[in-house]
């Protein structure tokens, strides 16, 4: 997809020991807060209860935040409809693998459900941000753009799924699945970014800019940490479900790049 996203510029190339370096940083950074949170929950620095509350107010304030500013900042009438192309049909490629692993583990609709919107969603954000900054900085709207694509267009089918594993039935799914999208503060608030970024185009107004720069600043400390109480919580892990665990990363690590480019390729957008 370079040829969508590149620009033309009279800049020196960066040096790639330099980039290497940063990125190196830039990654290790995150994973070091994430280590910091498994110290903090193995060490009782927080109680149980205080925990929770963070990962809450990551959820539902910090990270929505976050993706509102991103998303506000997206030039829509800029954006080629084949990249919106490419990171539907590579998304729901995805998607469809993960639902396939769920059945051929024997996991059940339910759990295939949850596998596609795992390994097509996480960290998409949280970890593609900082990334994306070090490498490709003036494209980093297309990460929140890609966000877009999947709140709106792959997780409300997926938590019809659910439902559908977990013994729901009739139109009661789709209202309780649908009710739940539209209330889920990361929804809202990807809605009413694209919504600024059409009738904003010259940008946020100051005081709305200064705001959610401040609550979003605090996304990566209480993202990472919280992914570090998680992973201090868990304990037992089978060989099963580590084997499971490698499958679902080789699926987002290995997979989803391929579909990306593939699916660019099938497009015409790009090599």
């Amino acid at each position: 997809m370079a040829s969508w996203f590149a620009k033309p510029s009279a800049a020196a190339p960066p040096d790639p020991a330099a980039l290497a370096a940063s990125l190196f940083v830039t990654v290790g950074a995150c994973f070091g807060t994430m280590f910091i949170g498994v110290l903090v929950a193995r060490n009782s620095l927080l109680s149980a209860d205080a925990r929770r509350g963070v990962s809450l107010l990551y959820a539902k304030l910090v990270f929505p935040a976050m993706v509102f500013r991103g998303v506000a900042a997206i030039d829509l009438g800029a954006v080629d409809p084949s990249i919106l192309g490419v990171m539907l049909l590579s998304k729901w490629a995805l998607a469809l693998c993960g639902l396939a692993f769920g059945a051929l583990a024997g996991r059940g609709l339910a759990a295939g459900a949850m596998y596609a919107m795992a390994v097509s969603h996480s960290f998409d954000v949280s970890l593609g941000v900082p990334i994306a900054r070090v490498l490709y900085p003036a494209e980093l709207p297309y990460v929140y753009l890609n966000q877009s694509v999947q709140l709106v267009l792959v997780n409300p089918v997926l938590l019809v799924l659910m439902e559908l594993g977990g013994g729901g039935g009739g139109a009661g799914v789709w209202r309780r699945a649908l009710a739940s999208t539209a209330t889920n503060p990361l929804v809202v608030m990807t809605a009413l970014g694209l919504a600024a970024a059409l009738a904003l185009p010259v940008g946020l107004p100051p005081l709305v800019a200064a705001t959610t720069k401040q609550v979003a600043d605090a996304g990566p400390l209480l993202g990472f940490m919280s992914l570090g109480f998680a992973m201090a919580a868990v304990g037992g892990t089978s060989t099963a479900e580590l084997r499971l665990c490698a499958a679902l990363c080789g699926l987002k690590i290995v997979l989803m790049p391929a579909l990306y480019r593939g699916a660019a390729l099938a497009l015409g957008g790009g090599s």
